[in-house]
């Protein structure tokens, strides 16, 4: 079996991707081992090799137990390769699958806010979203669609904070800060806000077109 795994893993690293692909799903089945035939997916991910490996990927969930971690990422796998494809409905259907077999990690609940986003479904990404715990920002991407279904649901003065925080933290993207601010601006319409935050808001507005004074993508506000 190591052996199996060390010529695979050698295949591999010389480019031989369908070799290294089929020493491992040739050791899963000699010794009934589902793992191996994870990493053959896992190999052809990796190489670029999207339907080969989405192929391999389900083969490989249909023998892998429920209880390994192995599922957890194939599904995620299979969820974001479906999502660069933009097939949104398969990507939904991994990641509830993923939150159906038992996995606590925010990540599978913002790929599941993200598929139902990207489907039209703003109320029920919203949901989830403001499920408990809730869900926090932890990259651009995540940061976005937070900015998106919180301005479009919720307006008050704590989530201007938490918007202005995001702002704060992804300020260096021009697109992203416009949008932000451009968000932010909306909800304020509909909130009563606090000094502090209505002076924050001001000095990030500032800071925005010092970074980007000739950016087409905010106008400066007047009134």
């Amino acid at each position: 079996m190591t052996a199996a795994k060390l010529l695979a893993e050698v295949q591999r690293r010389a480019g031989r991707i369908d070799d290294s692909a089929q020493t491992l799903q040739a050791a899963a089945q000699r010794f009934d081992d589902p793992h191996s035939l994870a990493s053959a997916a896992v190999t052809l991910f990796q190489a670029g090799r999207t339907d080969e490996a989405r192929d391999a990927a389900i083969q490989a969930l249909a023998v892998t137990p429920v209880d390994s971690p192995d599922r957890y990422m194939l599904r995620r796998l299979l969820c974001d390769e479906a999502g660069q494809r933009h097939d949104w409905p398969a990507a939904e259907q991994q990641a509830r699958a993923m939150l159906d077999e038992g996995v606590i990690d925010p990540e599978a609940r913002w790929r599941l806010t993200l598929a139902l986003s990207n489907q039209g479904r703003v109320e029920e990404a919203w949901t989830i979203l403001r499920q408990m715990p809730p869900l926090g920002a932890t990259n651009q991407q995540q940061a976005r669609l937070w900015l998106a279904l919180h301005g479009r649901f919720a307006s008050d003065a704590g989530t201007v904070e938490q918007a202005l925080e995001l702002l704060g933290r992804y300020d260096q993207s021009e697109e992203f800060a416009a949008a932000a601010i451009t968000t932010i601006i909306i909800m304020t319409r509909n909130a009563t806000l606090p000094e502090p935050t209505v002076a924050r808001m001001q000095q990030a507005t500032n800071t925005f077109f010092e970074r980007f004074p000739s950016s087409v993508l905010l106008q400066p506000h007047h009134g």
